[in-house]
């Protein structure tokens, strides 16, 4: 479907801050229901992070993310390199 591009940048805790946000359904599956002809839109957010905070996305040996991934039904991409910022990508 259509992508609809959402790009943020996270201020340094701003992952703690969303966690106190529940309408943003965050970890939920994501779920559209769209009528018959109706259009199928998927949505896009990249995520400017402190690589000190991805390392809690990402978990010990890569738990939390699957899980996130498992239980979302979301893709998440969490970019490489050693720049103190790491991009995050969520796509569902």
């Amino acid at each position: 479907g259509d992508a609809i591009w959402a790009p943020s940048v996270l201020p340094h805790g701003a992952l703690g801050t969303l966690r106190h946000y529940p309408q943003l359904h965050i970890g939920r599956r994501m779920e559209s229901k769209v009528s018959e002809g109706g259009l199928n839109v998927t949505l896009t957010i990249r995520l400017l992070m402190h690589g000190k905070e991805v390392g809690s996305i990402i978990g010990k040996k890569g738990e939390t993310v699957k899980k996130m991934r498992e239980e979302s039904g979301a893709r998440i991409n969490i970019s490489e390199g050693n720049c103190p910022e790491r991009i995050v990508t969520i796509t569902g």
